[in-house]
C-alpha cells in the first residue's frame, strides 16, 4: 500500500509539473502574440500613405541626384580604360624612384587594385544612393522619363557616360541612336564569340 501511495503522490507531482509546463509554454506564447501584435502595428504603420512631400522637398531630392549623379559620372569616368592607363603610369613613375623592377610591378599592381577597389565602391554606392533617391521622386509623381530629359538639357555634357545611358533606359527614357547601336554591336560580338 505504501507503493500504491508513492505512486499517487508521484502522480501528482507530475501531473502538477505538467500543469506548470503547459502554464509556461503558454505565458510564452502569449507573450510572443504581442511582439507578433507590435511588429504588425509598426509594419501596417510603414505602408500607411505618407503625406506628400512638398515642392521644397521635391527640389532638395532632385538636387541631391543631380550631387550623385555627378559623383557617380566622376566614379565612372575614374574606373574607364583612359583613366586606369594614366594612373598606373603616375603610380609607375613615382614608384620607379625607390624600387627594383620586379618589385616594382607587384607594387602598381597591388596599387592599381587597391585604386579600381576604392573606385568601384564608391560607385556602387553612389548607384544605390541614386536608386533610393529615384524611389523616392518616383513615389511622389516625379515622371522620371522627363525628369532625365530635364537634366540631360541642364548639363548635356555630363550626361555621356554609358552608367548614364543605362539609367535613362532604367527609368523608361528611350536610348540614343549611339547606345542602341552599341548594344546592337555588342549583341552581334556576342553571337560570334560566345554562341
Amino acid at each position: 500500500m505504501a507503493e500504491d501511495g508513492e505512486e499517487k503522490e508521484e502522480d501528482v507531482q507530475q501531473e502538477e509539473q505538467e500543469d506548470e509546463d503547459i502554464e509556461e509554454a503558454s505565458s510564452e506564447t502569449d507573450d510572443s502574440f504581442i511582439e507578433d501584435d507590435n511588429e504588425l502595428a509598426a509594419e501596417e504603420a510603414e505602408l500607411l500613405p505618407e503625406e506628400p512631400l512638398t515642392e521644397e522637398e521635391i527640389e532638395e531630392l532632385i538636387a541631391e541626384l543631380l550631387e550623385v549623379e555627378s559623383k557617380a559620372a566622376e566614379a565612372q569616368e575614374a574606373l574607364e580604360q583612359e583613366s586606369l592607363a594614366k594612373v598606373e603610369a603616375d603610380v609607375r613613375a613615382e614608384l620607379a624612384q625607390e624600387l627594383t623592377v620586379d618589385d616594382l610591378e607587384v607594387a602598381v599592381a597591388e596599387e592599381m587594385k587597391i585604386y579600381k577597389l576604392e573606385w568601384e565602391n564608391a560607385l556602387d554606392e553612389l548607384e544605390t544612393e541614386s536608386a533610393q533617391l529615384l524611389e523616392q521622386l518616383d513615389g511622389a509623381g516625379i515622371e522620371l522619363p522627363s525628369l532625365y530629359k530635364w537634366i540631360e538639357s541642364q548639363a548635356p555634357n555630363s550626361c555621356c557616360t554609358e552608367a548614364w545611358r543605362r539609367r535613362t533606359q532604367w527609368v523608361g527614357s528611350h536610348a540614343t541612336s549611339d547606345s542602341s547601336e552599341a548594344v546592337t554591336d555588342a549583341e552581334k560580338y556576342l553571337d560570334i564569340h560566345r554562341p
